[in-house]
């Protein structure tokens, strides 16, 4: 399963960056990711407890895994991939992030790629995916536009 979208924001390239380097605003902009805590890592590759939720009328499904980031290169390119320390096989999921310049100092867009390697979610996580993505691009436009 692989999913794109877009935005542009009124945010320099370097605060829409930010938020999307910081795992843990997740939550507020990507409804897909209803938890993500920090834990203890290395200072070169943090990561996140995250809790994934897919609700598909009254179902829902949710997964719990550990992201690390493993790509920042501010302010354009960031991608945080799952990183178990279990020892176990697990299915891939990635989130990569590119970011560019606007016309202005203050705007910037970021193309955003959700991917999911695995099997068992695919059908159902699928069109919530696609249903969230459509949510998503406005959620995370207004949380680059707003000042820290």
């Amino acid at each position: 399963m692989h999913q794109s979208f877009k935005v542009e924001t009124n945010s320099s390239p370097q605060r829409l960056f930010e938020v999307l380097s910081d795992l843990s605003l997740y939550p507020e902009w990507l409804d897909l990711v209803d938890t993500a805590d920090p834990v203890e890592s290395s200072k070169d590759q943090p990561a996140w407890n995250v809790t994934l939720r897919a609700k598909l009328g009254p179902f829902a499904r949710s997964k719990k895994l550990r992201m690390a980031r493993t790509v920042a290169e501010s302010p354009s390119k960031v991608r945080f991939e799952r990183f178990e320390i279990d020892g176990r096989e697990h299915s891939a999921w990635t989130m990569d992030a590119l970011v560019e310049a606007g016309e202005t100092p203050e705007s910037s867009s970021a193309t955003v790629t959700l991917a999911y390697g695995g099997e068992l979610w695919s059908k159902a996580l699928e069109a919530v995916l696609i249903a969230q993505v459509d949510d998503a691009a406005p959620k995370l436009k207004a949380l680059a536009e707003k000042r820290p």
